[in-house]
C-alpha cells in the first residue's frame, strides 16, 4: 500500500485545479471509484481517476468511504 501518489490534472483549469499541474492523491474509494486529491490551498477534493494522469497505482492508496450519510 502507498500513502500518496502524484497525479497530474488533465482537464481544463478550474477553481480547484490547473490543467497540467501535479497534485497529491491521498486516498481511494473503491465503491465510488474516486480518489481524494489535495489542491494548493490544502483543500481535499473527491474526483474521478480519469481526470488525472496518475503516477502509480491509485488502487493501492488508503481505502476510504466517501459516501455522504443522510
Amino acid at each position: 500500500m502507498v500513502k500518496t501518489l502524484k497525479v497530474t490534472f488533465l482537464g481544463e483549469t478550474c477553481i480547484a485545479f490547473d490543467k497540467g499541474k501535479t497534485y497529491i492523491a491521498t486516498c481511494y474509494d473503491p465503491r465510488l471509484d474516486r480518489i481524494g486529491v489535495i489542491d494548493e490551498s490544502g483543500e481535499d477534493y473527491i474526483y474521478s481517476p480519469q481526470a488525472f494522469k496518475i503516477h502509480g497505482d491509485y488502487k493501492q492508496l488508503p481505502k476510504v468511504d466517501c459516501r455522504v450519510e443522510k
